[in-house]
C-alpha cells in the first residue's frame, strides 16, 4: 500500500507545477528557451500529467459515494478561486493598476468564472465520474455512461470550458482506472521496461515533431467538437496523438522521477514543494503580470530562470503561510470542518 503522503507523488506534482510556471514566464518574456524541444516537452505532457494524478487520487471519493465529501471537494476547488478573485481585484482597484476596469463586483465575478480553467475542468471531471458511478447496473453501466457523456460533450461547441474538458477527461479517467486496479502500486508498475521506452519515445517525438503549436499537438490546439473533428481529418489524428503523447510522456516522466528517487533518495526532501500546487497555480500568473508590468522581466534565459524561481518559491511560501492555523485555512481554503 502507498503511504498516506508519498514523497514520490509530491515530487511529481512539484516538477509539473514548476514546468507550468517556467512555461508561463518564458512566454511572457517572449523567449522560447531551447525551442522547439523544451516547449514540446512541456506542453504535450504537463497538463495531462496533472489530470492523470487527479483521477488517480479521486478514486476513493468516487468509489465511496459520500455526497458530503463530494461537496467538500468542490468547495476546496472554488473557495480559494473566489478568495483570490476578491483579493486580486481589490489590489488592482486600490492601487490603480492599468488592467483594472471595474466595477469591482463584475471584475470579481469575471475572474471567478474565467480565471481558473484548470479548476473548472477538474471539477467537471470529478463530478462526471462521481455521478456516473452512482448509477445502478455495475461497472459496465458506469463505463457506458462515461463514454456517452464524453460523446455528448463533442456536440457542445465552445461553451465555457467544455472543450478543455474533452481534452483532459480521458486522462482523468485513465488515472482513476489505474487506481481501481486492486493491489497495484504505481511506483512498482514504473519499471524500466515500461518507463524507458515511454520516455525515449516521448523525447523522440518532442525532437522530431517540429513544434507542437504548428502541428496542433498541444491540448487546446484542435477544435475537438464533432464539427471540428469531422471537417478536418487531420484534427482527428492530432487529437489522438495528443492523447497518446500525454500518456506516454506522463509515464516516462514519472518513471524518471521514481528512478532518480531510488538513486538519490535525498531528493525526497523536495516533497514539500509539491504540497502547495493549488496555491502556486492560483497565485503565480497574477504576480507574473505585475513583474511584466514593471518591466522587471527581460528576454534572456537567466531572467526567465530567475523569475521562475522567485515566483515559485514566493507562491509556495505564501501558500504555506495561508495554511498556518485553523482560521487561515477557513478563510483562504474553505476548510470549515
Amino acid at each position: 500500500m502507498l503511504k498516506a503522503r508519498s514523497s514520490f507523488w509530491d515530487i511529481v506534482k512539484f516538477v509539473a507545477i514548476a514546468l507550468v510556471v517556467f512555461g508561463h514566464v518564458q512566454g511572457s518574456a517572449g523567449i522560447m528557451v531551447g525551442q522547439p524541444f523544451v516547449g514540446n516537452f512541456i506542453v504535450n505532457m504537463n497538463m495531462p500529467l496533472f489530470f492523470l494524478i487527479s483521477g488517480y487520487f479521486s478514486y476513493g471519493l468516487v468509489s465511496g459515494g459520500d455526497w458530503k465529501k463530494f461537496g467538500w471537494r468542490l468547495l476546496g476547488y472554488f473557495w480559494p478561486l473566489m478568495i483570490t478573485a476578491i483579493i486580486f481585484n481589490f489590489c488592482e482597484m486600490a492601487f490603480g493598476m492599468t488592467d483594472y476596469t471595474g466595477p469591482y463586483p463584475i471584475e470579481v465575478l469575471k475572474w471567478f468564472l474565467f480565471g481558473g480553467w484548470y479548476l473548472y475542468v477538474l471539477a467537471m471531471c470529478v463530478a462526471s465520474v462521481f455521478l456516473c458511478f452512482r448509477l445502478r447496473g455495475g461497472v459496465k453501466t458506469q463505463i457506458a455512461a462515461l463514454v456517452l457523456l464524453f460523446v455528448a460533450s463533442l456536440f457542445i461547441l465552445h461553451a465555457w470550458w467544455v472543450p478543455y474538458f474533452r481534452h483532459m477527461f480521458p486522462f482523468f479517467v485513465i488515472g482513476l482506472g489505474v487506481k481501481a486496479m486492486k493491489n497495484v502500486e504505481v511506483e512498482k508498475m514504473l519499471t524500466w521496461k515500461v518507463g524507458v521506452p515511454c520516455l525515449a519515445l516521448y523525447i523522440l517525438a518532442a525532437v522530431l515533431e517540429g513544434t507542437a503549436y504548428q502541428h496542433r499537438l498541444y491540448f487546446y490546439g484542435v477544435d475537438s467538437s464533432w464539427w471540428g473533428l469531422t471537417a478536418d481529418w487531420q484534427a482527428q489524428l492530432w487529437e489522438l496523438a495528443h492523447y497518446a503523447l500525454g500518456v506516454i510522456g506522463s509515464v516516462g516522466v514519472m518513471w524518471a522521477i521514481a528512478a532518480l528517487l531510488k538513486v538519490a533518495p535525498i531528493l525526497g526532501k523536495l516533497a514539500p514543494l509539491g504540497e502547495t500546487t493549488l496555491g502556486v497555480y492560483l497565485l503565480h500568473q497574477w504576480l507574473l503580470k505585475r513583474v511584466v508590468d514593471q518591466g522587471w522581466l527581460s528576454s534572456s534565459i537567466w531572467s526567465v530562470l530567475l523569475w521562475t524561481t522567485i515566483l515559485f518559491v514566493g507562491c509556495h511560501v505564501l501558500t504555506r503561510l495561508s495554511t498556518r492555523g485553523v482560521w487561515y485555512n477557513r478563510i483562504f481554503w474553505g476548510k470549515f470542518k
